[in-house]
């Protein structure tokens, strides 16, 4: 009978604990980022070595708030974020820009059930003109946006592939 008060005070402790903190979702993605070569490239190879992917890389896939108009885009991550990558592993180059694939666990909130599902396409030539300011999951999330014909909402990243010599797909979910 000890063991049942025990076993059901610990499971109301956790329940208690993950509402005051809200829900965290972990989820293992095969993410996908831009970095520029040049004067800095060995310190960036170093950064991407010791430090892991930043977290510009991965927060598409974490639920963020968009809005888009008067020709600009603006997107932030809402509620928990936190991720651990593995080591990049390096994909293909246009110019002085660097594709770089690591597979990652990314924690975040929920992210609530998709009203729409867009599948974007991303060339690499596109991506270098932006330079590194842009990574390829935040460009996914303006491209599926626009796609829809949505001017804001939530978005995420669902799923990234390297499909050809310069081509990367991203599947988006987006939510009001």
């Amino acid at each position: 009978m000890s063991r049942v008060v025990w076993v059901t005070a610990f499971a109301l402790g956790a329940a208690l604990l993950l509402g005051a903190q809200g829900a965290v979702l972990s989820r293992d993605v095969e993410c996908f980022a831009v970095a520029s070569l040049g004067a800095s490239s060995e310190g960036q190879r170093l950064y991407l070595q010791g430090m892991g992917f930043g977290p510009e890389a991965l927060r598409g896939f974490a639920p963020s708030r968009f809005s888009r108009g008067s020709g600009k885009f603006l997107c932030h991550t809402e509620g928990a974020f936190g991720y651990e990558a593995n080591t990049p592993m390096e994909v293909a180059r246009s110019g002085s820009l660097v594709l770089y694939k690591v597979a990652a666990t990314v924690r975040s909130a929920p992210p609530p059930r998709a009203a729409k599902r867009i599948t974007v396409n991303i060339s690499l030539r596109e991506l270098a003109r932006t330079g590194d300011a842009v990574q390829p999951g935040i460009k996914a999330i303006e491209l599926a946006a626009i796609k829809a014909g949505w001017r804001s909402g939530l978005a995420w990243v669902l799923a990234m592939k390297w499909r050809a010599p310069d081509l990367l797909q991203a599947t988006v979910g987006l939510a009001p």
